[in-house]
């Protein structure tokens, strides 16, 4: 099973635990290279408002045609898969867990936050959406690097 390993820019939530303990992370990183396929699968969004994944790169990302160096990929009109492709980077992507309550995109509100899960060939995200009582299974996705 693969190992997490803390990379720069990457932000824990230090007055946070997941439901068994784990660190809770505002924002995540993935080491990445340019030529790189970054892949997003949404497995389950919960919540009564809307969730999705803020994705960001030093660089150029490119999802379908359009091309930018930050995309939200919301779940509720993104396909089960999305593919993000490495189009220039320094070396790392950047994401966290969205929600938009009616108030417009929001992230690392007070108790919003990712546990992760390591897989053969990805991690797991299991998100809160920072509401009462805590949901850790709001949004789930997995993320999966192909170099």
């Amino acid at each position: 099973m693969a190992q997490l390993r803390k990379l720069p820019g990457q932000l824990e939530a230090s007055h946070l635990v997941g439901p068994n303990g784990e660190p809770v992370l505002r924002v995540a990183t993935l080491a990445v290279r340019a030529g790189d396929l970054v892949r997003v699968h949404f497995e389950r969004a919960a919540s009564d408002c809307r969730e999705g994944v803020w994705l960001s790169t030093k660089g150029v990302l490119a999802v379908d045609a359009a091309h930018a160096s930050q995309f939200n990929v919301w779940s509720d009109t993104a396909p089960p898969l999305v593919e993000v492709a490495i189009v220039e980077t320094t070396g790392l992507l950047q994401f966290c867990n969205i929600r938009d309550s009616g108030r417009g995109r929001q992230s690392q509100l007070a108790a919003m936050g990712m546990v992760a899960e390591p897989l053969n060939g990805g991690t797991r995200y299991r998100c809160q959406d920072g509401r009462d009582p805590a949901d850790w299974n709001s949004l789930v996705f997995t993320i999966a690097l192909r170099s």
